[in-house]
């Protein structure tokens, strides 16, 4: 992902999705429960730690004069 272009906080929310899909297996006992505590123990991308790119922080909207 990060080869790929996407950035930091984008590779961190499909991790995410991925524990979640795997979690609804342990759920509906199509996977066994070490494979989700396996995924939980894999830390996400941290800032400055990673070659992937950081997007531009969201800043708030202007109000209306």
């Amino acid at each position: 992902m990060v080869s790929a272009g996407w950035s930091r906080t984008d590779v961190n929310e499909q991790v995410r999705w991925v524990v979640r899909v795997w979690r609804y297996g342990v759920e509906n006992e199509r996977v066994g429960p070490k494979t989700v505590a396996a995924l939980l123990a894999v830390p996400g991308l941290r800032v400055g730690k990673t070659e992937a790119r950081e997007t531009e922080p969201i800043k708030p909207v202007k109000p209306l004069a």
